[in-house]
């Protein structure tokens, strides 16, 4: 079944032949037609031509009748071709337009007869666009015309600007009394304020926030006000009568007052706010020098917070020294000290909020001790050299210098040798003085030998 269906010819295939054909029959009728036409007018011109030569008005009748005759059969030719066809080769209407051109001119202008107009042919095929003419000169300008009707009306515009105000009317008369009015509301009774504080008693911890609640009744309504007893400064009031401290400090501690005022007086509640401070530890790190066997107090080691943090002393080799010690809280003694009392010393300080320390340094000394000492007085001769001997020792060994008292040694005739002993040159009555041998320890005390010269009468300046 499917086979038979794909061999059968589709209505197009069918549609197609069927114009085909019919297109070739048309195009043959048209061809007949021609040729019908043609031998038509070959037997009009010979049976012409064989007529009797008394035939009035032959050229006329050539011209009127038979020119007429051929010219409407040709034109209803193209007509009937036009219908026939639908549509006419390009090349079937030139054929047709040549052979009327080729008779025209023999049947319709002999004797100096035109024909007849004939009926108008079909529109021909649009020619191409001719070339812009040339532009003229700009005529004279026409006269006004007549004014046309108005036009609607536009839009409002901006409100202007205000007048000035008009001169103030008389005064009218009075008019009749009113209806009294009905009877108003009892009003409230007016009172003084009265405060109520909450908590009256408050205890936080330095860095946090305080609330404090002041409620007032009165009427007029109280205006309330927060401040700190012996201080002029308010803390932040919120609405309601909220006092709020946030990120309190120690210095925030103390009382507060909440007052109320209306035109019938005020009302006053104190409120206490407790500010538990952190420890903190002041004290010089050192290092501090003491003398061996010498009684020595520390620096005041400060300490700040709340509540008061409890204070305690203590070394980093091990407990402080019996039976030696003395301290109140910030100020540590130790008697008769020793060597094994150089250490690092810690002074601490704790509360319920923590614990903090700081730590000092002390070095103990021993003072040295002069081996070798100048005398006391002694009497070189002008021009001789002066040799004065000075030894010391001690832990750490010290380290010898000389030094004149109101003036410097001898330039460029002293020097001071790796032992201590100084020697001057050239003696002369100017060197004259009191001498001093230093022997430093700690590079904080320090210890001396004094010798002075003088010269014996009978020496004389050189």
């Amino acid at each position: 079944m499917a086979s038979q269906k794909q061999s059968l010819p589709s209505f197009a295939s069918l549609l197609s032949v069927l114009s085909i054909v019919f297109y070739c029959a048309g195009f043959l009728r048209v061809e007949l037609e021609l040729n019908e036409q043609k031998k038509r007018i070959i037997d009009l011109e010979n049976n012409w031509e064989n007529k009797a030569p008394d035939v009035p008005n032959r050229d006329k009748l050539t011209t009127n009748t038979h020119g007429k005759s051929f010219l409407a059969s040709a034109e209803n030719l193209v007509y009937t071709v036009d219908i026939l066809s639908g549509f006419a080769y390009r090349e079937t209407i030139l054929k047709i337009n040549k052979l009327l051109s080729e008779l025209k001119p023999q049947l319709c202008q002999s004797n100096g007869h035109s024909c007849l107009p004939g009926p108008p042919g079909p529109p021909g095929p649009k020619g191409d666009k001719g070339s812009q003419g040339r532009r003229r000169n700009k005529g004279d300008q026409g006269i006004i015309g007549s004014p046309g009707m108005n036009g609607r009306q536009g839009i409002t515009g901006p409100v202007g600007p205000k007048g000035d105000a008009g001169l103030k009317g008389q005064k009218g008369d009075m008019g009749p009394a009113g209806m009294p009015g009905a009877k108003g509301e009892p009003g409230e009774s007016i009172s003084a304020p009265a405060v109520a504080v909450s908590p009256k008693t408050l205890t936080v911890n330095e860095g946090g926030s305080a609330s404090f609640q002041c409620s007032v009744s009165g009427n007029p309504k109280p205006a309330i006000k927060w401040i700190k007893t012996n201080r002029r400064s308010s803390g932040s009031v919120v609405s309601g009568g909220k006092l709020l401290l946030k990120n309190v400090r120690g210095s925030y501690s103390g009382t507060y007052n909440c007052s109320a005022v209306n035109i019938l007086g005020e009302a006053q509640a104190l409120v206490q706010l407790i500010v538990n401070v952190y420890p903190r530890v002041s004290l010089h790190p050192g290092p501090h020098h003491a003398i061996e066997g010498s009684n020595y107090t520390f620096p005041s080691c400060n300490v700040t917070g709340y509540p008061a943090p409890a204070v305690t002393w203590r070394k980093t080799s091990g407990p402080l020294p019996q039976g030696r010690v003395k301290y109140n809280n910030s100020a540590l003694q130790i008697l008769h000290i020793s060597k094994d009392d150089s250490d690092f010393y810690f002074c601490s300080a704790s509360n319920l909020l923590g614990r903090v320390e700081k730590k000092t340094f002390l070095v103990v000394v021993s003072p040295p001790r002069f081996i070798v000492k100048p005398s006391a007085k002694v009497f070189p001769g002008v021009g001789s050299t002066l040799t004065l001997d000075c030894k010391a020792t001690g832990d750490p060994q010290p380290v010898i210098s000389w030094k004149k008292q109101d003036g410097q040694l001898p330039a460029g005739r002293s020097r001071q040798l790796i032992n201590g002993t100084l020697v001057i040159r050239d003696i002369t009555m100017k060197d004259r003085g009191i001498y001093k041998c230093i022997a430093p320890y700690a590079k904080v005390f320090k210890t001396e030998a004094v010798t002075y010269i003088e010269f014996e009468k009978g020496n004389s300046f050189l």
